[in-house]
């Protein structure tokens, strides 16, 4: 088995009711992990304390220990192009063993928790799995609310509305 299965098993390790959030730190990791942070987190160039100070300056308090933990520990071996391999791994082995469906609500403010229990009744009644719904809050949006759950997007913002209105009106 690869180290990146056996990670992503490890992780799924941990207790049900902590997937949600292991899942949100995943996608935060991901959206700053792109190839130059990569690059400059895999050099020979940069020493590992430097490293380990960037992964701290860029995720410190905003992703919990244990994670922060992997990421360092991927650093150390040179393999932290591998964490999106793991992330993909966990998410396929976490929807496998539970029948979980993840998904995102991308809103302009977050959203309450009661309105988000809402959202996890209907997708839940839709697609008959539990959902673990994240909600990220992009600015560029108007109003409204789009679920994305893998690559299928589900768009009710205003944004949309707006321009189907705009091309009804070009027609």
């Amino acid at each position: 088995m690869d180290r990146s299965k056996i990670i992503a098993r490890l992780i799924l390790e941990i207790p049900e009711e902590a997937h949600g959030q292991v899942l949100g730190e995943i996608k935060l990791v991901e959206s700053i992990l792109d190839s130059d942070l990569e690059k400059l987190l895999i050099s020979p160039a940069v020493k590992g304390e430097r490293k380990f100070a960037v992964v701290e300056k860029l995720f410190g308090g905003r992703i919990s220990k244990p994670m922060i933990g992997l990421v360092n520990y991927l650093v150390r071996e040179g393999q932290i192009n591998q964490f999106k391999i793991i992330a993909g791994k966990y998410k396929k082995l976490l929807e496998k063993q539970n029948k979980v469906l993840e998904a995102e609500a991308i809103t302009a403010k977050p959203i309450s928790d009661e309105r988000l229990n809402l959202i996890k009744i209907e997708l839940k009644n839709k697609f008959h799995k539990e959902p673990l719904v994240i909600n990220i809050v992009d600015p560029k949006v108007i109003g409204g609310i789009a679920i994305r759950i893998g690559e299928k997007v589900y768009d009710n913002t205003l944004d949309k509305k707006i321009d189907t209105l705009n091309k009804q009106l070009a027609s």
